[in-house]
């Protein structure tokens, strides 16, 4: 008898945590249809490159990506898919090596595509809006594309308008992970605020929030990233109410500035996202913030800029993503006039001074739990060094930890932090105890 043919599968992603959810989607099926995944740099038959068109510097990265994956792997089958195949399928297609470009449309069915045989009708491609699983946490998309017309972003008519899972739906696949030991839950979206606004009857995130967080068994509840319009008081209540939703908020911020977020059509202004968060320090002091900021949007004076840099020092930002500028195809903003561009090296010395202000402030907020008790979700434990997170996402390591922990909560004592790494540095005090929570 003949032994089967293993199908290597390598899958590569780009971008945002929507597109990790995705690609881990891909792998569960890759699995199912007989794929053996391995991971990057190891011979694969099959490739699958998840783009992300964010910026322009992510279509370039992407592109030096899809150049050293034809070069190291000359026999595989190169599939590219995602935000940047959505928009411009002619200039990856047309690039040596790549075998086939997949829309976001269909990414979801991605295999049936490739594969020999009768492709699925478009219609039979639902949003993929299906759990990603790490072993510590589960990422789970309940939302897909946005309704929202930034005039910057390129990202709305990639991934078109907002569309949620089904409540029910939503509750299984939680109930399903916590069921199988999984402790953190982290609802995600590609503008997971708009969630419930097509549903019938319409549903806000808050009443996404409370049914979840009433799972039994599940352990932390936590929100990526969302629109700052979206931090409506029946939102910021449940960070008091509910002891198991995360002290940490990710907002798509980009810019301090009221009359660049109005250039930006984001909606709301500095005083308003300064109002919404001193309420929600009243509800949860020890909240901590992460954001996305755009720097050198056109017509960004130095005097913007600053009232940039002074929102990050004084509202605490401490996990930044920081985006220099650039044009997307086709949106308004690519059309101000470059007269009106920032420079690249200010635009450079612009983003340094930003990172350099939230690495300060995250310093500032690990040197403040030295002595404190802090509990870890353990991602991996390495010669029985573990690394985890703490409810705030604050990165913590901790000594004397067995690998049998990963995906647990441990209970850690901060003994010290790594300023060069920006990690805390921590001690078992219950070894191979979870927390209580």
């Amino acid at each position: 008898m003949n032994n089967p043919v293993v199908k290597r599968m390598s899958l590569l992603n780009m971008g945002c945590r929507v597109n990790w959810t995705e690609m881990e989607q891909l792998r569960q099926q890759g699995v199912e249809q007989g794929y053996q995944p391995v991971g990057e740099g190891e011979a694969a038959d099959l490739v699958v490159i998840n783009t992300c068109s964010v910026t322009g510097e992510s279509e370039r990265q992407a592109r030096q990506l899809i150049r050293r994956v034809v070069r190291e792997n000359p026999g595989a089958r190169v599939v590219v898919t995602g935000c940047y195949a959505e928009r411009d399928p002619a200039a990856l297609s047309a690039m040596a090596g790549v075998d086939r470009v997949v829309g976001n449309r269909e990414k979801s069915n991605l295999l049936k595509w490739i594969e020999p045989g009768p492709r699925p009708p478009l219609e039979s491609c639902p949003p993929a809006v299906q759990a990603g699983v790490e072993r510590a946490r589960v990422f789970l998309q309940v939302q897909n594309g946005c309704s929202q017309r930034c005039t910057f972003c390129v990202i709305p008519p990639l991934r078109g308008q907002s569309r949620s899972l089904p409540l029910d739906e939503a509750l299984q696949q939680a109930q399903r992970h916590v069921a199988s030991g999984i402790r953190e839950v982290v609802l995600s979206g590609i503008n997971l605020g708009e969630y419930g606004v097509d549903l019938l009857p319409p549903l806000t995130l808050a009443h996404l929030v409370e049914k979840v967080s009433q799972i039994v068994g599940l352990e932390r509840l936590r929100l990526s990233s969302i629109h700052p319009a979206d931090l409506t008081d029946e939102l910021l209540a449940w960070f008091a109410d509910s002891p198991r939703l995360c002290n940490h908020l990710h907002l798509s911020v980009q810019s301090g500035d009221s009359l660049i977020l109005k250039r930006m059509g984001r909606h709301y202004g500095r005083e308003y996202l300064c109002q919404r968060l001193a309420h929600l320090r009243t509800l949860r002091p020890d909240m901590v913030l992460g954001g996305d900021f755009i720097v050198g949007f056109p017509t960004e004076s130095d005097e913007a800029f600053k009232n940039t840099l002074s929102l990050v020092e004084e509202e605490g930002f401490s996990l930044l993503h920081v985006f220099p500028y650039s044009d997307r195809p086709d949106t308004p903003a690519a059309a101000i006039g470059k007269r009106f561009h920032v420079p690249g090296d200010l635009l450079r010395h612009r983003s340094r001074l930003l990172r350099e202000a939230g690495r300060k402030n995250l310093l500032i907020l690990l040197r403040n739990l030295i002595n404190q008790e802090c509990p870890i979700l353990v991602e991996s434990v390495e010669n029985r060094v573990a690394s985890g997170k703490s409810s705030g996402f604050l990165p913590v390591v901790c000594q004397e930890v067995e690998p049998s922990m990963v995906g647990h909560i441990l209970s850690c004592q901060i003994i010290g932090v790594n300023e060069e790494r920006g990690i805390a540095l921590a001690r078992p005090l219950f070894p191979n105890q979870e927390a209580a929570i």
